[in-house]
């Protein structure tokens, strides 16, 4: 089969198609309810799914690459085909999606290099990466009797940089590693966007989530040749804590959708459904100071974060009912939820007596130089008493002395502290999260800075990390220790398996763990309050909830919910 284009519109093998298309990341939905989830896609009158690919899931570990644990790409596509639904593909390398680095590894920051330039080291990563990716997509390919009718060559690169050598260097990898299929760019429909942000031989599309008239005529002022197609239909949005849970009427939605179709444009809604940013995933902005995103990435979409249909749903359903005529829905039930109530934590564990084997070390080195990717980084040190500097904390720095909390530091911090006596100096740095998107991408972790005692620069660190393996690390006891930061223990029973959403009513800062999986980060300031605990992690029987946390808590219990709250 063919898939092609003109300035009017689509063609499959000669004949009109019209995109009707919706954002489900494959990374963020566990891939036991990818069905669940394409197939309501399907039921709503879309004809097509599109996913990011995040290279930083893929190849975690610089060149250990890995496809199908908990998210697997190819069975995301072959579920999609089954169902009759085309696919988009935008593997990056550089996605944004309010994902940590944008999808860009964290290794990468270890590295001499320049991301997202024609930098030849830069350029060798990459290329390895799509040569592993490609074998897994090239089957998948249209012109290889699957469903991928379009892959993305980079991502809004427009807003980014102006580096067409980069650009042209990524287009030309696709052939060079036998990918035959239509390639696209897509940029926010502004005319700078669009003139830095696309490259001979790719389809332009513009991304927005208003004013579709303007925004396709921009886009024909710079490439009149390309058909309009609005690759991200902002149908709602991101949260970022301490901020506002962001929210968007059913009705603007749809009338903005109605109007995109009239237009005669191909739509994809981003996002369809949203999913979570489990683990240690969620990206950041930095706008002057850093606005890490939420664990939820509910968006505020069709379906929400656990898949449920929204009134959106109905709302843009009707809309394709207008436009193609009317068809039949099944509307598959609901996977049900339910509250399993209060649970008590009756074990904990000393954060300090979990750090395992250390990277010992005559200089200051970043979490990345270090080895350590995500989560939390500790710096352990001695220090005479007098005046202890720590700049270019990356992001919140919990200071001890002689094992005594002395301060709290937060992101671009210089506040100095007075050392009493001659100490053993901890500083327990957490991870928010790294810029996804803009200038201050390149967003290293742990102390970036320096570390000084007395003017003096302090040369002899042990450099301890831990994250999504904290669990395995924890030696717990009996009884609960109520000093920060400490891992609590409990132990719930599950009758019947489904999926729950937890509650941390007194806790303050840190992240919690059903049966070993990492639900993501919590914080009391908000917006999201609940987290999702979706089915597949819990068992029939006894089920272990753990929590992480680094500030202190009030009552060691937690609840588990039939239903969400994710802030107002």
């Amino acid at each position: 089969m063919q898939f092609t284009y003109d300035k009017s519109g689509f063609y499959l093998d000669g004949k009109p198609f019209r995109f009707i298309s919706g954002t489900i990341h494959y990374f963020r939905v566990p891939k036991e309810f990818y069905r669940d989830r394409l197939t309501k896609l399907k039921e709503c009158g879309f004809n097509a799914v599109e996913t990011y690919v995040a290279w930083n899931m893929i190849e975690r570990e610089e060149g250990v690459f890995d496809y199908g644990e908990s998210y697997d790409l190819g069975m995301f596509l072959d579920i999609a085909k089954e169902l009759g639904l085309y696919a988009i593909v935008r593997p990056g390398p550089y996605i944004c999606a309010e994902w940590d680095f944008g999808g860009l590894p964290a290794w990468l920051l270890a590295k001499d290099l320049t991301v997202r330039t024609h930098d030849t080291l830069y350029l060798s990563y990459v290329k390895r990466y799509f040569t592993s990716l490609f074998d897994i997509l090239r089957p998948r390919l249209l012109s290889n009797g699957g469903n991928i009718l379009m892959m993305q060559v980079e991502n809004e690169y427009g807003s980014y940089g102006s580096d067409k050598e980069y650009l042209m260097a990524v287009r030309d990898m696709y052939k060079e590693l036998d990918m035959d299929v239509l390639l696209f760019t897509s940029d926010g429909p502004n005319l700078d966007m669009l003139k830095n942000g696309t490259v001979d031989g790719c389809l332009a599309t513009v991304n927005f989530g208003s004013g579709p008239k303007a925004a396709f005529e921009t886009l024909n002022t710079v490439l009149p040749d390309c058909p309009p197609m609005c690759m991200e239909y902002w149908c709602g949005w991101f949260d970022h804590w301490t901020e506002q849970h962001h929210v968007r009427s059913a009705e603007d939605t749809a009338a903005c959708f109605d109007e995109m179709l009239s237009l005669g444009a191909s739509v994809n809604f981003y996002v369809f459904c949203g999913g979570t940013n489990f683990g240690f995933m969620n990206g950041a902005n930095h706008f002057e100071v850093l606005q890490p995103t939420v664990t939820s990435y509910d968006y505020d979409a069709l379906l929400d974060e656990s898949g449920r249909r929204t009134a959106k749903y109905y709302a843009v359903r009707d809309v394709i009912k207008k436009h193609l005529g009317d068809f039949e829905t099944k509307d598959l039930p609901e996977l049900p939820a339910k509250a399993y109530g209060r649970v008590e934590l009756t074990e904990s564990c000393d954060a300090f007596d979990m750090l395992g084997s250390a990277v010992v070390t005559d200089k200051l080195l970043t979490a990345e130089e270090a080895g350590y990717y995500y989560g939390y980084t500790l710096y352990s040190f001695e220090a005479d008493k007098g005046t202890l500097e720590i700049k270019g904390v990356h992001d919140v720095a919990y200071v001890y002395a002689n094992e005594n909390l002395v301060a709290t530091l937060y992101r671009d911090q210089e506040t100095p502290i007075q050392l009493k006596e001659f100490s053993v100096v901890d500083v327990l740095v957490d991870n928010l999260g790294r810029v996804n998107y803009g200038p201050e991408l390149p967003d290293r972790k742990g102390i970036v800075g320096s570390v000084t005692v007395n003017g003096k620069e302090v040369t002899s660190f042990s450099i301890f990390g831990f994250g999504d393996d904290m669990c395995r690390r924890a030696d717990y006891e009996d009884g609960i220790i109520d000093a920060a930061p400490v891992m609590l223990r409990g132990r719930f029973n599950v009758d019947k398996v489904c999926d729950t959403f937890l509650y941390l009513p007194t806790f303050t800062r840190g992240v919690a763990f059903v049966n070993g999986f990492n639900l993501g980060r919590y914080r009391k300031e908000g917006p999201q309050v609940s987290l999702y605990v979706p089915s597949n992690i819990l068992q029939k029987g006894e089920n272990i909830i753990e929590i992480f946390e680094t500030e202190g808590f009030d009552e060691p219990y937690v609840v588990f919910d039939n239903k969400m709250n994710l802030g107002e």
